[in-house]
């Protein structure tokens, strides 16, 4: 069996509001993510994806719960350990304009890494500068330059060698596509792809975009207002999607065969989501559910196996697997 490299036991996060209400981002999410895989995360805006992506690697604090590192908790290592856990986790970001300091040159922003942990000479933080630039497609000549000199693309390229500059196992890509051209999504996707076996990296791959997520990840888990639930190898996810939500979400991909495209049914999701600081009872998605019942009223479903590799917190109204 493959190692864990990370495990999310039973995590909250919550964010307080006024003193009296609190925002519950993130509920009770239990979710192992084995060595050398590619986990996809996927839902709509808001459904605390990046939360949970930023709370794995301790940029928000955890409420509840928590985050295992090949084993260990996160929050009870020590002080040398933790460091090691910062360095070997990185993280790339959705927005490659604002994620960079306008202030740094490129060399500054993919070395501040190696300096903050003291890796090598000063010499040997500028090889490796030049060497990560170069694996992500960019001209190590180029290394003087700031950001604003980059396009968007080049941009990402360059969010990316900062995070492989420490070599990491773990990184957390936060919909590092989303804020590029379609044609560059392309690239950078196929780029992650490439770095990924080459340095055997373990990927969170966020992303609202659900043709990619299928075609960058092994397995897939699908969150709405702060819960997983379903979480299925990628094939199996697309093919036999259990949860209502997800076979709505899915439905609303286009396919490249027009034939099919217009065999297709469409589910349309009725009403809102509804307001996080006021959640209701039951289940969350019963009030947009075609399927609900009077229990999705009153109980709270959690997942359950359908299969030995599927898990689904509600199945009502799926082709059996």
């Amino acid at each position: 069996m493959a190692e864990k490299m990370i495990e999310i036991r039973d995590l909250c996060v919550s964010f307080p509001l006024d003193g009296k209400r609190t925002l519950e981002a993130v509920s009770h999410v239990d979710l192992s993510i084995f060595r050398g895989e590619t986990m996809g995360l996927v839902g709509e805006s808001g459904c605390g994806k990046t939360t949970l992506g930023r709370a794995v690697k301790g940029i928000v604090p955890i409420s509840s719960g928590s985050v295992l590192y090949r084993g260990h908790d996160v929050a009870r290592m020590s002080f040398s350990d933790r460091k090691r856990f910062q360095r070997e986790t990185q993280m790339i970001f959705q927005d490659p304009y604002s994620s960079l300091d306008p202030r740094m040159t490129v060399r500054e922003i993919v070395r501040e890494g190696m300096k903050a942990h003291r890796l090598g000479t000063a010499r040997e933080q500028n090889d490796r500068v030049d060497s990560m630039l170069e694996l992500v497609g960019l001209n190590p000549e180029h290394a003087n330059r700031f950001p604003h000199e980059f396009s968007g693309g080049q941009r990402q390229r360059i969010g990316i060698a900062r995070a492989l500059a420490l070599d990491p196992a773990f990184i957390v890509c936060d919909e590092p596509t989303s804020a590029l051209d379609v044609s560059i999504q392309a690239q950078i996707v196929t780029l992650l792809k490439e770095i990924q076996a080459r340095m055997g990296l373990t990927l969170l791959f966020i992303s609202h975009d659900l043709a990619m997520v299928k075609y960058v990840s092994d397995r897939i888990a699908v969150m709405y207002l702060g819960q997983i639930i379903e979480l299925a190898e990628a094939d199996d996810l697309y093919d036999h999607p259990q949860h209502p939500y997800t076979r709505a979400l899915l439905s609303s991909i286009q396919l490249a065969d027009p034939d099919a495209e217009a065999r297709r049914v469409r589910i349309r999701l009725q009403g809102d989501v509804p307001n996080p600081i006021d959640l209701p009872q039951g289940c969350r998605f019963q009030g947009r559910c075609p399927n609900a019942c009077p229990e999705c009223r009153t109980k709270e479903h959690r997942l359950v196996a359908v299969s030995p590799t599927h898990l689904t917190s509600c199945s009502v109204g799926a082709a059996p697997l």
